[in-house]
């Protein structure tokens, strides 16, 4: 098989994830009252945004739903299989106002993901975390956040990262959407 078929190849399955994902994730957020989330969010996560970039072959995407009348981050996360093991996934950010943050720029851990935050080692990762601090949500709505997903041996400071990006889409009365089972199983509860 030569090189570029396989690069051509990767490229279509990483594209039929991500089309999967979104709309599993889009089938998957809707039970909620659609009227109460402030913000939704996207990350597409490989190894190019880590720092220093790797080239880790695994990719994912990850949706996100901030609701205002709890302060919940609830997250639908997925990726490709990773070249090592996982032992860490958490939310990054600016640890304080004024702290750099943003692409490329490594920044502090806000959020656990995996244990002992809401959700198991592996994909996928569905859970919440309550981001109640005023500045927190004002940087995450700037997209200063991060996701990172820790591996070992090999990259135990980040093998995929996946920038924190903010929708510019507002749901206002929108009745709920009943759940619908995911064909692949990577979204269900």
């Amino acid at each position: 098989m030569s090189v570029r078929f396989r690069q051509l190849f990767r490229v279509m399955v990483s594209s039929t994830v991500l089309a999967s994902s979104i709309l599993a994730v889009a089938l998957w957020v809707g039970p909620a009252a659609a009227d109460t989330f402030d913000t939704t969010f996207i990350a597409q996560i490989n190894g190019a945004q880590e720092t220093p970039p790797n080239s880790s072959p695994s990719t994912g995407v990850a949706f996100l739903t901030f609701n205002k009348d709890n302060s919940n981050l609830c997250y639908a996360i997925s990726y490709t299989p990773l070249e090592g093991t996982e032992f860490l996934a958490h939310f990054h950010g600016p640890a304080a106002k004024g702290d750099l943050a943003g692409p490329g720029i490594a920044s502090p851990i806000l959020h656990s993901i995996d244990p002992p935050g809401p959700s198991p080692i592996g994909s996928p990762k569905n859970g919440c975390v309550l981001v109640s601090d005023k500045q927190q949500v004002k940087d995450l709505k700037a997209g200063l956040w991060y996701i990172n997903i820790h591996t070992m041996p090999n990259h135990p400071a980040g093998e995929v990262r996946g920038q924190v990006l903010p929708l510019k889409i507002k749901y206002k009365n929108v009745p709920p959407i009943q759940p619908v089972a995911s064909p692949s199983g990577a979204f269900l509860n």
